[in-house]
C-alpha cells in the first residue's frame, strides 16, 4: 500500500511537471508571454522581538498599555488595529543596548506620560543606561543618561517593575537599581540622584539564605512615605 501510495505520488509531480513545460512550449511557440501581475511590497511582520518581560496598564485610562522585552524594546497598544507597536526603532546601532526595558512607569495623574528604564547588561563592557521619557505616549521621547547599567535582559527581569511615579506628585519617580541603590528624580525624570540613607542593597545573595522580608521606609521631605520590599 505505502508503494502505491508513493509510485501515485512520484506520477503526479512527473505530470504537473510535463504539464508546466508543455504550457512554456506553447507560449514559446507563439510567441506570446505569460501575463505578468505587478507585485504589491509589503513588510514581513516579526511580531514583535524580544521575551515580553512585562505589560503595565495605565489604571484610568481605557486601553492605555504598554508591553517591555528583555531585547527588543518597548510596545504601545493600539486599541484601533488592535496590534502592538513598537517605540524604539528609532534607536540608532550604537544605542542598541537600550533596546533591553528593564521597567515602564505611567503618571497615574496623566496617561500621557511614559517612562523607561532602559539597558540589557549590567557586565562592564557593556554602556550605561537611560531614562527615556515621553509626555505623548511614546510618540517622542527625551533621553536621559544614567551613570548605572540596568540589566533588562538578566535574572528577575519579569518580576516586576522597578520604576514608579510618587501618585501624590507626578514630578517625582523613583528607581530601584540592580547594583546602584535607589535613585530618584524630582523633575519627571530630567535628571536623577542617588538616595543615601537607603541601605547598600546587592543581588548577589549569599548562599543558603534563608526567605526573608524587609521594609525599608525612606523619608522624602514632606511627600509621603515610601516602603521599599525586599524579598529574598
Amino acid at each position: 500500500m505505502a508503494l502505491d501510495r508513493r509510485s501515485a505520488t512520484v506520477a503526479a509531480v512527473v505530470l504537473a511537471v510535463a504539464g508546466w513545460t508543455l504550457a512554456g512550449a506553447v507560449h514559446a511557440a507563439s510567441g506570446r508571454q505569460p501575463a505578468s501581475e505587478p507585485y504589491a511590497w509589503k513588510n514581513v511582520q516579526m511580531v514583535g522581538g524580544g521575551f515580553v518581560t512585562g505589560i503595565v496598564f495605565h489604571p484610568t485610562a481605557k486601553d492605555v498599555r504598554y508591553c517591555r522585552t528583555d531585547m527588543g524594546g518597548a510596545y504601545r497598544w493600539n486599541a484601533g488595529t488592535k496590534r502592538w507597536e513598537p517605540l524604539l526603532d528609532w534607536l540608532p546601532y550604537e544605542d542598541l543596548n537600550l533596546m533591553g526595558v528593564e521597567s515602564v512607569a505611567l503618571d497615574t495623574a496623566d496617561p500621557d506620560r511614559l517612562y523607561l528604564s532602559c539597558g540589557t547588561y549590567t557586565s562592564a563592557g557593556t554602556p550605561d543606561g537611560a531614562i527615556l521619557r515621553s509626555a505623548d505616549r511614546g510618540r517622542t521621547f527625551q533621553r536621559a543618561n544614567v551613570p548605572f547599567k540596568m540589566g533588562g535582559n538578566e535574572n528577575g527581569r519579569g518580576n516586576g517593575e522597578r520604576l514608579a511615579v510618587d501618585p501624590n506628585d507626578g514630578r517625582v519617580l523613583f528607581l530601584g537599581t540592580r547594583h546602584a541603590g535607589l535613585w530618584r528624580s524630582g523633575d519627571r525624570g530630567a535628571t536623577w540622584s542617588r538616595v543615601d540613607s537607603f541601605p547598600n542593597v546587592v543581588e548577589v545573595l549569599p548562599p543558603k539564605l534563608q526567605p526573608a522580608t524587609q521594609r525599608i521606609a525612606v523619608e522624602d521631605g514632606q511627600a509621603a512615605r515610601l516602603d521599599v520590599s525586599l524579598k529574598h
